[in-house]
């Protein structure tokens, strides 16, 4: 198990190591690779923001400024008649007071009329009104309104007679204090971005706080406006378009600005901070993250997996050859880990074969310590046999020497039992050769008994088949009644739907009235012969069937004699014929042994011969062998004591083979 989790550790540690140098890797360098770009890229969408919402801006003066221009090449207005004119300024002052803090329209000596108050003075003062005169329309900077005391830019257009020359001036005051309200959701989505407009000098023209309008400068420093704001202006004052960054309260911004168009170097600006310019490298950085972690799980996950896959096999195959050392061989690998192409399944099979080899030597040991062990003490039985045998021979040779001091008298009373042997064996050889005579009368009966039981068998074997042969063609040409009993089905069938006809072809006569007459006797008729051939068809089948199971009856009683010859007489008559073969060979046998028996007497009487040479030669050699049996003693007494030794070296061998055994038990196989 130590291993096990060891090698999983190992596995697990340096896939998520390697993972997390990878990813590591290709984050800082997608971060550095992409950070740059998004920079550039919101950077430049910002500036084109910029310059989008200073097109509208210019637009909406655009708007106005044509609306007036409109106004002033109207007759009506051309006629300077305030009484004229008033009423539809106030009309058209209604519908725009949105826009317009007040209309009013001036001579050429400079004295107007506004829709709130007439003889409202003179406009000579006003910085536009000589270009105005020159035949320029102008937008002024934003101004207190001598006339309402609002901040307003004032819209001069000049109006001109049919003849192109300046005869007074059409105004509209356009309220600056709405106009920050039109453009100060031209920002983005973030709490701490705003927008402002300056003029060519850097002054607030337009701002969420009114203190600032006219009053700051970008330009100038103030406990409002930074240094690094003053420092950052230089470029917003001098560029038509652009960003700059400086640092405010503590936090970096971003300025883009953009000229507006046709404003006397008015300028948008949209102040946003740096971190929501980096925000969408920082998400990009969060989401190359959140993947980095995802697939360090699954590459955790998968290295966890893998280790087991590794791990748990090798922890197998390490368990089991460890069991192996330590004698126990019962043990067993998974299948799926030896089927494995792998090292891991090299490792198992090589594991099961040193399993089976081992097992094998130790069988082998095991059997060859038991026959050891039942050898041994076969072995020790028999020394202890042979010492007490040679004790007991010892004593025997004692008695032998004794007993050959009476060979000599008995010698004398076994030649003449000898002599009444050999009389009898010549009576026994003359009786053998009757019995042989016998025997071969016996074996020729025996021949023919042989032959009769053979013919018969093959005689009644050949019926058999014949007969077999035979009932099974009757009993296949029985069949036909099943195709006659169809065939009378058939009729039967035609004859009931005749009879439908002919009662169908009754009832049309019927209502054919006097015309069908003889049509209805004639299908009175065929309704009568239908059901005639009905019931013989049912007659004839009521026969066949009978006759179909006496068919059957009889050929069941065929199967059953075939089968009582098959089962009883044929087997009798093999029995009849083995009886025949035994007889001949008990014949055969009967003879070879009376042939043997006569053999044997004459052998005997030759044998007989011999001994009593033999008994004469005792005799003489008697004397001798009383001398020899001294000798003969000495020699025990000798084996005696070397038997003893080895039966000491035979029990160490039998300790020896217990001690194997007991050391071949620790297996467990």
């Amino acid at each position: 198990m130590n291993i096990s989790l060891k090698l999983k550790s190992k596995l697990l540690i340096s896939l998520i190591l390697l993972s997390i140098f990878v990813f590591s890797t290709v984050i800082l360098t997608t971060y550095f690779l992409v950070k740059d770009k998004l920079y550039t890229n919101i950077e430049i969408s910002s500036i084109k923001s910029a310059e989008s919402y200073a097109r509208q801006i210019s637009d909406m003066f655009e708007i106005r400024k044509t609306e007036l221009a409109v106004y002033s090449t109207m007759p009506l207005i051309q006629s300077l008649d305030w009484d004229k004119i008033e009423p539809f300024l106030k009309k058209e002052f209604e519908k725009k007071k949105d826009f317009y803090d007040i209309l009013f329209v001036a001579d050429s000596k400079g004295d107007y009329n506004t829709v709130l108050k007439r003889n409202a003075g003179n406009l000579q003062d006003r910085a536009y009104w000589k270009p105005v005169m020159e035949g320029n329309t102008v937008i002024s900077e934003p101004v207190i309104s001598k006339s309402t005391g609002n901040l307003v830019s004032v819209i001069s257009v000049p109006i001109k007679d049919d003849n192109g020359k300046v005869i007074g001036v059409i105004a509209g005051n356009l309220k600056m204090s709405n106009f920050y309200e039109k453009i100060k959701n031209n920002t983005v989505s973030h709490k701490d971005s705003y927008c402002y407009v300056i003029n060519k000098s850097g002054k607030f023209l337009a701002y969420s706080d009114k203190e600032y309008i006219l009053t700051e400068s970008i330009a100038a420093k103030s406990k409002n406006i930074p240094d690094t704001f003053v420092a950052a202006s230089k470029d917003i004052l001098s560029l038509e378009k652009g960003s700059v960054q400086f640092e405010y309260k503590k936090s970096d911004q971003y300025v883009f600005f953009s000229a507006i168009p046709n404003l006397n170097g008015w300028k948008f600006c949209l102040s946003v901070p740096v971190n929501y310019i980096s925000q969408p490298v920082n998400e990009v950085l969060l989401i190359l993250q959140i993947i980095s972690i995802i697939f360090i799980v699954i590459i955790s996950i998968a290295a966890i997996i893998i280790g087991n896959m590794i791990a748990h096999p090798i922890t197998a195959v390490t368990d089991f050859i460890h069991n192996m050392a330590s004698g126990n061989f019962t043990g067993n690998i998974k299948k799926s880990y030896m089927e494995r192409k792998d090292e891991i399944g090299i490792l198992s099979r090589a594991a099961i074969k040193l399993k089976e080899s081992m097992t094998e030597i130790i069988n082998k040991i095991s059997d060859n310590a038991k026959n050891l062990i039942e050898s041994s003490d076969t072995l020790s039985y028999t020394a202890e046999e042979m010492s007490r045998e040679l004790e007991s021979i010892n004593k025997s040779v004692n008695e032998i020497s004794f007993g050959i001091t009476n060979t000599s008298a008995t010698t004398q009373e076994v030649s003449a039992s000898t002599q009444e042997v050999n009389d009898s064996v010549q009576y026994i050889s003359q009786r053998a050769l009757e019995s042989c005579n016998n025997a071969n009368v016996i074996k020729e009966k025996a021949f023919l008994v042989q032959n009769d039981a053979n013919n018969s068998f093959i005689e009644v074997d050949k019926t058999y088949k014949e007969k077999a042969d035979n009932i099974i063609k009757a009993i296949e040409k029985g069949k036909v009644f099943d195709e006659v009993r169809i065939m009378v089905d058939t009729i039967t069938g035609i004859a009931e739907q005749t009879n439908l006809l002919a009662l169908n072809a009754a009832i049309e006569a019927a209502r054919a009235g006097e015309q069908g007459k003889g049509f209805a006797i004639v299908s009175d008729e065929i309704r009568k012969l239908a059901t005639e051939s009905s019931i013989a068809a049912s007659n004839v089948k009521s026969t066949i069937k009978s006759v179909q199971e006496a068919y059957t009856s009889l050929s069941q009683e065929s199967n059953n004699i075939l089968e009582f010859m098959q089962n009883s007489i044929k087997d009798k008559f093999i029995k009849f014929k083995d009886a025949g073969e035994q007889y001949y060979a008990d014949s055969e046998q009967i003879t070879i042994f009376s042939n043997d028996l006569a053999t044997m007497t004459k052998n005997i009487t030759n044998t007989l011969k011999m001994v009593n040479e033999a008994i004469q030669n005792v005799a003489e050699n008697s004397s001798k062998g009383t001398e020899d049996a001294s000798s003969i003693v000495d020699s025990v007494s000798q084996s005696v004591n070397d038997m003893e030794k080895v039966y000491t070296v035979i029990k160490k061998q039998v300790e020896l083979s217990n001690s194997l055994n007991e050391l071949i038990k620790k297996f467990i196989i």
